[in-house]
């Protein structure tokens, strides 16, 4: 590292990833416990793989988001859902956006939420 910070940019194009495989949960995010956003972009994720949860986020817990988006991520196999976020415990949403997000196997549910 030659001593400077990376920028925003930088760390979102880092971050961008696909998760493939069985049961690959979360191509963005992925936590057995809960999810706190605050003005934050989770964006052009994906799952691949049969019962691959939650393309941009996959909890195992809560999640809270306020003031931030969760755009353009996909799930792309059969049992895969949620393409924006996938929580097995409570969402909250607040000044939150969720949009774009796909699911396209079959019983692949919540294309934005599930």
């Amino acid at each position: 590292m030659n001593g400077s910070l990376p920028t925003l940019e930088t760390l979102k194009d880092q971050a961008r990833r696909l998760r493939a495989g069985l049961d690959a949960d979360g191509g963005g995010i992925f936590t057995r416990g809960n999810v706190t956003l605050d003005n934050s972009t989770v964006s052009g994720n994906s799952t691949a793989g049969t019962d691959s949860q939650g393309g941009g986020i996959a909890a195992e817990g809560f999640v809270s988001a306020t003031a931030s988006t969760v755009s353009g991520n996909a799930t792309t196999s059969r049992g895969g859902d949620g393409g924006g976020i996938s929580a097995i415990g409570n969402i909250s949403l607040t000044n939150t956006t969720v949009s774009g997000n796909t699911t396209t196997g079959n019983n692949s549910d919540g294309a934005g939420v599930y």
